[in-house]
């Protein structure tokens, strides 16, 4: 199989992914309206809420935040034909769609800026807002963090920047990071659920988070830290899980065998690197097979370079392929963005490094700045696929084909 035929293989089992975990795919599949409300269903995940007491001038309320936002919330309304009164989306810029009956603001990611703090003081403006006649859905994905931001009192949002600044180039895993969020937030950790007061909400939630835990996700804005809030009802619509199982099944349909390593990359994207590379080791066929994983490996930053973990990790395991003609190599975020880049990640192979070369970067130095994007660029790997409407992680496939 030629590099160019390789690398389609890929791109077409990723699209069959990102299909697999778009907001409109999940909601066509499970969510309904009935005369007692709207639920929605999939798999053990079920979550509910009732209409709102329109006799009372109750209203059907959305709030939506994260990278993949406008387009949950512009399927969600689609969904439910005039349903929604009134809804607010908070959205990483460049990512925005236009979303019936709401409010689309955009803010920063990674890092907040002052787009994000203003955005995190309308979600408490619209949330204080709320009646007890009022029904609020809420539609959660990564990314929300930092587009919303309400620091409490004695933070600053230069605080914020900073700290957010410091968490993610030490390494720290989104389950740290997020925890230190919440602790300065008026709207993580629970806080949203109890701006609403009694009005009843369902939660909707597409996942990105090792463990898929709500408490993690975006946060938390909708979890109780002391238990569940018995006026929330909270569903997963689509996690990893959904997009391991697409690109599995495509990559079978295409005659490949899949040896599936599932959510484990976590962790260091050196030892990433590793579990990839032994993988690859014990796979040696005359058949085309792809090494198949899924996560959110850490980046401890070092230097002053532009990249993101898809990026560093694609580079780093082009090193180790050096001269080999049977390996392609996947590293992409299924949001379309891989850190503060443009690009969603990368396509590399066994000439990727004397690509590099050629393109006049030393690639051994891009990976002592941590600057894979400038190498990547160089060697024409670097992946492009703009927003795409979910954010279930990074999606990781090692195809050998002879």
């Amino acid at each position: 199989m030629t590099p160019d035929a390789r690398r389609h293989l890929l791109e077409c089992c990723f699209d069959a992914a990102l299909q697999s975990a778009r907001p409109e795919t999940v909601l066509a599949q499970g969510l309904r309206v009935d005369a007692q409300g709207l639920h929605f269903a999939r798999g053990s995940q079920r979550a509910t809420v009732s209409h709102p007491i329109r006799a009372a001038g109750g209203r059907l309320r959305l709030i939506a935040m994260g990278k993949a936002a406008a387009r949950f919330a512009a399927a969600f309304v689609a969904a439910v034909p005039k349903q929604v009164d009134e809804g607010l989306v908070v959205v990483k810029e460049g990512h925005v769609e236009p979303v019936a009956a709401c409010r689309v603001i955009e803010a920063s990611h990674p890092v907040p800026d002052a787009r994000s703090s203003a955005a995190g003081e309308a979600v408490l403006r619209f949330a204080a807002a709320a009646r007890e006649v009022d029904r609020h859905v809420v539609l959660l994905t990564g990314g929300a963090s930092a587009l919303a931001v309400a620091p409490i009192e004695g933070v600053s949002l230069a605080d914020k920047i900073a700290l957010t600044r410091a968490l993610l180039q030490s390494g720290a895993s989104i389950a740290t990071i997020n925890a230190e969020r919440s602790k300065r937030s008026r709207l993580k950790g629970g806080k949203l659920a109890a701006l609403l007061g009694s009005s009843a909400s369902m939660v909707l939630a597409i996942s990105d988070v090792e463990g898929d835990d709500p408490a993690v996700i975006a946060s938390g804005p909708m979890t109780a830290p002391s238990g569940p809030d018995q006026k929330v009802s909270y569903a997963l619509v689509a996690t990893p899980d959904d997009a391991l199982a697409a690109f599995a099944a495509s990559a079978t349909r295409a005659g490949c065998t899949v040896c599936t390593l599932g959510r484990t990359f976590y962790g260091d994207v050196g030892d990433a690197v590793a579990r990839a590379l032994a993988a690859l080791s014990s796979s040696a066929t005359t058949q085309p097979v792809i090494v198949l994983a899924a996560g959110e490996p850490t980046v401890q930053v070092q230097g002053d370079g532009r990249g993101g973990r898809c990026q560093e990790f694609a580079l780093r395991i082009a090193r180790e392929l050096r001269g080999r003609t049977d390996v392609t190599v996947l590293a992409v975020g299924t949001d379309g963005t891989d850190g503060p880049t443009d690009a969603a990640g990368a396509i590399v192979d066994g000439a990727t490094w004397s690509r590099v070369l050629a393109g006049g970067v030393d690639p051994e130095r891009a990976l002592a700045r941590n600057d894979a994007y400038t190498a990547l660029s160089a060697s024409g790997d670097l992946y492009f696929t703009g927003p795409t409407g979910t954010n279930v992680a990074d999606l990781y496939a090692m195809l050998i084909a002879p």
